[in-house]
């Protein structure tokens, strides 16, 4: 029996290192000191508030259908973190004093005006006149509708004498006596060469006069566009004309920081005479008349000569505002890098329980099979019956620490969605 037992114990200590190196073959990458992990560690403090690129990174979820991979962590706590958006409000309403200080010297334009209109209706030479050019280029546009539209006419006979060269008829006198020529001729002919080369030559004439034809259709097509056109520019006849009379008195003052203002000014007057609801061109119904524009220039200069002078006493406010928005910037950027920083901590805290949780459930298939070997053995009375409950208190204990595992791996999640925001 003394042999038996030193054959079991044998047989145990082989099986232990199996156990060991199925552990390590079945354990994820990270579990065996993938040098890819070191590379993969963020940066121990973030010194801008943009952070750099970040390496490509295991993506432990916040909730199981809700994947999160730490680039997209860090842009959602830079995006909703409250403490980063209080900053940001910070910054933003220190930069509203600033421009506010600075609004005291920012320049500003003074005007008057004044504005003077007639609308009245147009003499009747003009309103004449404007009728006769509208009448004059409506008789010219019907002209060419009617003479395309014995062209179009003309143009369909040589398709069908194209389609028809023998039996079929046209209107254009010297078009039909050329093709009937030419029948004759193919008629007489018995050579069939001779027939080709004057087939040939008929083809060519209907070509020809099929391509001339189209080409005055196209151009009578043109011209009717550009008539029509023309005439919708020009629109209907004037009853009214309007003259107004504008004038703009502008001054622009600059107050500098030194103490002085410097008032350059300007005065433009305008004035305009046309029909009512036309532009300008002649082309579009107007009366060509372009409207007048003329200008004064000028300025002022107010300078203190005792209090109130100099850029120390009038920009004091604006400095210290300055210096304020600076600050607020700072910590900005302290806040963002800390705040990141926390973000970061938090997720490699669940990037770390994701994998304990694989390497247990691994490690309990693992276990899972040895008992099934270690049970074989007993059966085969190769191991004793303590073997089997050993087996199973160590199943139960890699149960309890899978269940802490997820449960450490629920609460690392729940703190990486706390330190996004």
């Amino acid at each position: 029996m003394a042999p038996r037992c030193r054959f079991r114990s044998l047989r145990l200590d082989l099986a232990l290192p199996l156990l060991a190196a199925m552990l390590l073959a079945h354990a994820p990458a990270g579990a065996q000191g993938d040098p890819a992990d070191a590379e993969a560690r963020p940066p121990e403090r973030f010194r801008d508030a943009a952070p750099a690129p970040l390496p490509e990174v295991p993506t432990p979820p916040i909730g199981a259908d809700a994947p999160l991979a730490l680039d997209e962590a860090i842009r959602v706590t830079l995006d909703a973190d409250p403490a980063v958006r209080l900053e940001e409000a910070n910054v933003a309403f220190r930069a509203g004093l600033l421009q506010e200080a600075s609004g005291f010297f920012d320049h500003a334009l003074l005007s008057t005006a004044s504005f003077e209109y007639f609308k009245g209706e147009l003499r009747a030479a003009v309103r004449r006149n404007e009728v006769q050019r509208r009448d004059d280029l409506a008789e010219s546009l019907a002209g060419d509708r009617e003479e395309l539209a014995g062209t179009e006419a003309a143009l369909d006979e040589i398709r069908g004498l194209q389609a028809d060269p023998e039996g079929f008829r046209v209107s254009d006198a010297d078009l039909q006596l050329q093709i009937d020529l030419i029948n004759s001729e193919i008629r007489s002919v018995d050579d069939p060469a001779i027939q080709q080369e004057l087939l040939d030559l008929r083809a060519e004439a209907i070509d020809d006069a099929l391509s001339d034809t189209q080409l005055l259709v196209d151009s009578l097509r043109q011209s009717i566009d550009m008539d029509q056109q023309a005439l919708d520019d020009l629109g209907a006849a004037p009853d009214e004309e309007e003259i107004w009379v504008a004038r703009l008195n502008l001054s622009y003052l600059m107050p500098f920081r030194q103490g002085f203002t410097l008032t350059p000014f300007v005065e433009l007057t305008a004035e305009s005479d046309d029909f009512v609801d036309k532009p300008v061109a002649v082309e579009e119904g107007g009366k060509g008349i372009e409207d007048l524009y003329r200008t004064t220039i000028g300025f002022s200069f107010d300078a203190p000569l005792l209090r109130g002078a100099g850029r120390a006493t009038n920009t004091a406010f604006e400095r210290s505002a300055g210096v304020e928005l600076a600050a607020a910037r700072e910590r900005l950027r302290d806040v963002t890098s800390l705040e990141v920083l926390s973000t970061v901590l938090a997720f490699w805290d669940a990037v770390a329980a994701q994998r304990t949780v694989e390497v247990l459930e691994d490690s309990i298939a693992v276990q899972g099979r040895l008992s099934g070997v270690t049970r074989s053995l007993i059966e085969a009375d190769e191991l004793p019956a303590s073997e089997n409950a050993r087996s199973r208190a160590r199943e139960a204990e890699l149960g309890g620490q899978l269940e802490s595992a997820r449960r450490r791996a629920h609460e690392t999640r729940v703190a990486l969605a706390e330190a996004v925001g």
